[in-house]
């Protein structure tokens, strides 16, 4: 209603059906991302577990460091993609994509500082070797920013970025294994290529 005359409302834009499944592919892959390294991990470890195999005092380390990464970046991850699509919803881009870069940033800081809590209290409960400790509390570092990192390529529309890095991870470790790596070196060469 303006100055006495009534006008009629602005009929919401048309989606097609192919507006909805992009929407519904996007969505789906943002959350699934996370669900790859459980999935390729259980896959291995049922049909090769001599290649994943490290050792003994490693192994509940590195366990506890994926679970945690995913844990803690999953809320930053998602408070990225709901911030980032307000803003972007609302025409402000550039606004979506800084707001999206602090909480990437807080996130890789409570990755820090929990990492930090965790090696004091492996150090003081004498939980796990101190430099087993610190291979997971590094390791944990390194998969949450990876999990923050592909979050943020998502939500800035670089899909094919997220499938290249695991690709490239993928690579460096069965080329590290050929070259006669031993697991855990061929895993964390895996790893830092995709980061």
């Amino acid at each position: 209603h303006v100055n006495g005359v009534d006008r009629p409302a602005k009929a919401a834009p048309a989606h097609s059906r192919r507006d909805d499944l992009r929407v519904l592919v996007q969505t789906f892959s943002l959350s699934s991302i996370y669900a790859l390294p459980w999935v390729l991990t259980f896959v291995l470890q049922r049909w090769h577990p001599e290649m994943l195999q490290v050792p003994q005092q490693a192994a509940a380390p590195l366990a506890l460091a994926l679970m945690f990464s995913l844990i803690v970046s999953g809320g930053f991850v998602q408070c990225m993609a709901r911030k980032g699509t307000f803003y972007t919803g609302l025409g402000q881009p550039a606004l979506g994509a800084e707001v999206s870069l602090r909480i990437w940033l807080c996130g890789l800081v409570a990755l820090s500082v929990s990492a930090a809590a965790a090696l004091g209290a492996a150090w003081y409960f004498e939980i796990f070797e101190p430099r087993f400790a610190a291979l997971g509390a590094m390791a944990y570092i390194a998969l949450g920013a990876l999990w923050l990192t592909c979050g943020a390529l998502w939500l800035e529309r670089r899909y094919w970025h997220v499938p290249a890095a695991f690709a490239g991870g993928a690579a460096a470790f069965v080329l590290s294994r050929q070259a006669g790596a031993s697991p855990l070196d061929a895993q964390i060469a895996a790893g830092i290529t995709a980061l």
